[in-house]
């Protein structure tokens, strides 16, 4: 038996790699350029479709939100707010003072 260790060579790996990776390019079936052409005008057309139902989505929302808002502030301006004391009926509250006194 021998005891001498066997140095591999460290780019043998990545050879046989990029060997590997061209045998297999030379497999793959290239689209003709018909094929190209009309492939790329139904990814187009697919991005506007698709870019235009988000905006119309994201507007909707946005009207809604913006009219919940506005809703939501009317009732809250139109609603008063009285002071609740507990324990004191409402025609026995004290009075409140202003202008800090």
């Amino acid at each position: 038996m021998s005891d001498k260790k066997t140095i591999k060579n460290p780019f043998a790996g990545i050879v046989n790699y990029f060997k590997d990776v061209r045998g297999e390019m030379k497999k793959v079936v290239w689209p003709t350029y018909k094929q190209l052409q009309k492939n790329t005008i139904i990814v187009l057309i697919s991005i506007v479709l698709i870019g235009t139902f988000i905006w119309v989505l994201d507007l909707g929302f946005q009207t809604g939100f913006k009219k919940a808002n506005e809703i939501s502030t009317q009732t809250n301006a139109t609603t008063t707010t009285q002071p609740v004391t507990q324990g004191v009926p409402t025609e026995q509250a004290p009075a409140t003072q202003k202008n800090g006194q």
